[in-house]
């Protein structure tokens, strides 16, 4: 009976609770505004405003272009590329650049534009095409040298393009792979 009995109660006690519940009522009205808070420090400029310098594709560099510094060795060939130190390339900066900074220099072949390389650039067991630097007698310039296995046949019909990424203080650029010259004309909004 006892059993009977609680049980009884407990239904009792759940119809109750049930029976008390009505329809949702009304919204209250709305809280007081918050305050605003502290604006946050200034965030580093984006790679647009960070001084990248670009220069056009150079000319075509024949074959003719190439000069054999010691005439006695076929196989090795040098180049200079001077550019005029003016707008925001100035010597000083180039100079910064040089020393903090990023310099790339990428090639192309004319019978294929669409191909950029990253130099160095390296053919197992037939060449290597570099280039170095050249900030000497207020030139800016860069000298790019060829290094064949064997004498070549020809040199290809080549252009070249320098990207000079100045050091960022309190920044960095995001994650771009340098060699895959679309990203990097993508990321530095850079056209040809």
């Amino acid at each position: 009976m006892n059993r009977l009995l609680t049980s009884l109660l407990g239904l009792a006690l759940l119809v109750f609770i049930y029976a008390c519940k009505g329809p949702q009522g009304d919204v209250g009205p709305a809280g007081a505004q918050g305050t605003t808070g502290a604006t946050g420090p200034q965030g580093v400029s984006g790679v647009a405003g960070a001084g990248i310098i670009a220069s056009p594709w150079s000319q075509t560099v024949t074959q003719t272009n190439w000069s054999l510094p010691d005439p006695a060795d076929k196989t090795f060939f040098s180049l200079g590329i001077v550019y005029s130190p003016g707008g925001m390339l100035t010597q000083a900066t180039f100079q910064r650049i040089l020393d903090q900074g990023l310099v790339l220099m990428y090639v192309r072949f004319t019978n294929d534009p669409g191909a950029v390389y990253l130099l160095p650039l390296h053919e197992e067991d037939t060449y290597q095409l570099y280039v170095v630097p050249n900030n000497d007698n207020n030139k800016i310039g860069f000298d790019l040298f060829w290094d064949f296995v064997v004498a070549p046949t020809r040199i290809s019909n080549t252009q070249f393009r320098y990207v000079m990424v100045p050091p960022m203080p309190g920044g960095r650029l995001a994650a771009i792979d340098w060699t895959n010259y679309a990203e990097v004309k993508k990321v530095l909004n850079l056209t040809d």
